[in-house]
C-alpha cells in the first residue's frame, strides 16, 4: 500500500491567517456559486474566483477559494481533492504565489506510457510515498480519456529524483512506465531550435515533382519524412515542402547546401523550419516588431513583377530578409501585390519614401507598412470616429451613411453639382445603369402616383435592409482598404450600390473576384478625377 503524504503550506505575510487554494480541472459551466456551495460544507469560504479569458468571459477551467484560516483550506485539501464537480475531478493545490518556481520546473517529473485506467488520484496515491506533492495531473483528451502521460509536481526537487530512480522502468498496472525530469517548454524549444531536423525549402518550380524534390533532399542524408503540398488537380505542387532528416547534421547540411541554389530557373529559398510564434519573433510585423525586420507591403505590381524583380527594385535601399510576390493559389498567376521584409527600421523608411508612388512598367505602384488584421481594424475604427465626430453610437445608420459617407454618384463628390446624363437616374447602381421611370402624358399622374403622401417611417424590412448593408460595408471596407487605401471609403460606396445577392457572393468568392471589381471601381474614380 502506498501512503498520502500531506503537502506542505508556508503561509506568507499577505495573507492574514488566511488560505488560498487553486482550484483546477474545472468544466467551463462551473461558476463561482458552484465552489462556494462545495467548499464552504468542509471550511468557512471568504471568497472565490472562477478565472475567465479577457475578451470572450469564458471560463479558463481553474479558480481560487480563499478561506478565513490556513486550518480550513488544509481540511478541504486533505478531504476534497479529485472531488467530482459538474461530472469532472478537481485538482486542489496551495496556490503558488513565486512564478519563478514553476517556471524553473524544479521537483516537477514527467510519466509516459501510461495505462488508461490510471486517473489523476491513482497517479497521486502511486508517487505520494516518496515526498510532498504540490500538484498531481494525468493529461487527458476533450472527452475525458487518458492520453497515457502525466505530471507530479513535488515540493522539493530531491523527491523528484527519488521518484524517478524508484519508478523509471516499473511495471504499473502491466505497462512499462517512463519517468524523467520535466524539461520547460522554454527549454525545450531552444535546443529544438539548436539541433533542429525539420526544414522549410520553397520557390522551386511548381512543375517540379514530388519525386525530383524528394531526390534532391536525400543528396545530403537520410530523410525521416517528407511533404509537398500539391494542388487540387493533385498533380501540380505549390512550390514549397517541408523535409525531416534523422540527424541534425543533415538538416544543417542540407540548408548550407540548398540555400540560393538555381534549380532549372527558380532560386531556392531554404531554412529550418520555424512555428508561428517564431517568424513573429524573427521578422516582426512592421508595427509593433521593433525596429528589425520591418516588414513592407507593395501593390499595383505589374504582372511580369516576379520575386527576382522585386528583390532588384527594393535591394538598393538595404539587406532585405525575405521577399514576396503573391500568386494565385492555382493558376500561379501574380495577384499584383507582395512583401519586401528589411533588416532595419532605416533601410524599411528609405524604401517607403523612394518608392511609394514610383512607375514601375508602367504602373505606379503603392510601399506602405504590412499591418495585422487586428491593427488594421484598429486603424479603421479611429477614421471612422474622425469621419463621424467621435465613437459610432450603437443604433442603425441608413445606408450609405456613418462610416463610407453620404451617397453620392460614382462615390465623387464633384459629381453631385453636375446633371445626370440623359435617361439615366442621378444615383447609378454600380455595373449598370437604371433607366428613368416611364413619363405620363401631359395632365396625368404617372402609373402608380395618385397625389403627394406625407413622408412614411420606413418599414421594418426597409430598416433592416438598411441595417444589412451597413455589415455588408463595415467587412468591404477594411478589405478595399488594404488594396486602395487611399480611395477605400469611395470605393466601398461605389460596391454598396450593388444588390445584396451580388454583395454576398462577391464577400463568399474574395479573391481575384473582389480584386477586380475594386481595380474597376479605382478606375473609374481615377477616369472621372481627370474630367
Amino acid at each position: 500500500m502506498f501512503s498520502m503524504n500531506k503537502p506542505v503550506y508556508t503561509q506568507s505575510a499577505d495573507e492574514a491567517g488566511g488560505g488560498t487554494l487553486y482550484v483546477g480541472g474545472l468544466d467551463e459551466s462551473v461558476v463561482d456559486t458552484h465552489l462556494f456551495e462545495t467548499f464552504s460544507a468542509v471550511g468557512p469560504v471568504s471568497s472565490v474566483r472562477v478565472c475567465r479569458d479577457r475578451s470572450t468571459h469564458k471560463s479558463l477551467g481553474y479558480a481560487y477559494v480563499n478561506f478565513q484560516t490556513v486550518a480550513d483550506a488544509q481540511r478541504v485539501l486533505d478531504t476534497m481533492n479529485f472531488t467530482l464537480i459538474k461530472g469532472k475531478p478537481c485538482r486542489l493545490m496551495w496556490k503558488q504565489k513565486d512564478a519563478s518556481v514553476r517556471e524553473k520546473g524544479l521537483g516537477n517529473i514527467y510519466v509516459r506510457n501510461l495505462d488508461e485506467s490510471i486517473d489523476n488520484r491513482t497517479l497521486f496515491d502511486t508517487f505520494s510515498m516518496f515526498g510532498d506533492i504540490h500538484s498531481c495531473k494525468v493529461a487527458t483528451d476533450k472527452n475525458g480519456a487518458s492520453l497515457g502521460y502525466g505530471f507530479i509536481h513535488y515540493v522539493s526537487e530531491e523527491s523528484a529524483q527519488t521518484a524517478i530512480e524508484k519508478i523509471n522502468g516499473m511495471m504499473i498496472n502491466e505497462k512499462k512506465v517512463e519517468v524523467k525530469s520535466y524539461i520547460p517548454q522554454k527549454i525545450r524549444t531552444d535546443q529544438m531550435r539548436q539541433n533542429f531536423t525539420n526544414i522549410y525549402i520553397k520557390n522551386f518550380a511548381p512543375t517540379e515533382t514530388e519525386q525530383t524534390m524528394k531526390a534532391v533532399c536525400e543528396e545530403y542524408g537520410e530523410i525521416d519524412s517528407i511533404m509537398v503540398p500539391k494542388d487540387q488537380d493533385g498533380v501540380t505542387t505549390k512550390g514549397y515542402l517541408f523535409c525531416n532528416y534523422k540527424s541534425h547534421e543533415s538538416a544543417k547540411n542540407c540548408v548550407q547546401g540548398l540555400n540560393g541554389l538555381n534549380l532549372n530557373g527558380h532560386v531556392l529559398d531554404v531554412d529550418k523550419y520555424k512555428s508561428k510564434s517564431e517568424r513573429t519573433n524573427d521578422y516582426g510585423n512592421g508595427v509593433g516588431g521593433g525596429t528589425l525586420n520591418v516588414n513592407l507591403f507593395v501593390k499595383n505590381l505589374d504582372s511580369t513583377v516576379d520575386d527576382d524583380k522585386l528583390k532588384e527594385l527594393f535591394s538598393s535601399f538595404g539587406t532585405i530578409k525575405s521577399h514576396k510576390v503573391m500568386r494565385h493559389r492555382t493558376t500561379h498567376e501574380s495577384r499584383g501585390f507582395g512583401f519586401v521584409c528589411f533588416g532595419t527600421e532605416a533601410d524599411a523608411s528609405k524604401a517607403m519614401a523612394e518608392m511609394n508612388g514610383k512607375n514601375i512598367l508602367g504602373k505606379d505602384i503603392y510601399v506602405g507598412l504590412a499591418q495585422k488584421k487586428k491593427d488594421r481594424a484598429a486603424l479603421l475604427a479611429k477614421e471612422r470616429e474622425k469621419m463621424n465626430g467621435g465613437p459610432m453610437a450603437p443604433m442603425p445608420v441608413p445606408m450609405g451613411r456613418g462610416p463610407f459617407g453620404p451617397p453620392m454618384p460614382y462615390g465623387n463628390p464633384d459629381f453631385i453639382k453636375r446633371p445626370p446624363p440623359p435617361g439615366m437616374m442621378p444615383m447609378m447602381h454600380y455595373g449598370a445603369p437604371r433607366p428613368m421611370p416611364p413619363m405620363a402624358p401631359a395632365g396625368r399622374p404617372a402609373p402608380g402616383f395618385y397625389g403627394r403622401r406625407p413622408p412614411q417611417p420606413p418599414s421594418r424590412p426597409s430598416v433592416e435592409h438598411q441595417q444589412a448593408k451597413q455589415e455588408m460595408g463595415e467587412k468591404l471596407y477594411p478589405l478595399v482598404q488594404t488594396i486602395e487605401p487611399q480611395m477605400a471609403g469611395k470605393i466601398t460606396g461605389m460596391l454598396l450600390e450593388m444588390e445584396m445577392s451580388e454583395l454576398r457572393h462577391l464577400l463568399d468568392a474574395g479573391g481575384d473576384l473582389l480584386l477586380n471589381k475594386i481595380n474597376e471601381a479605382s478606375q473609374i474614380l481615377k477616369m472621372h478625377s481627370q474630367m
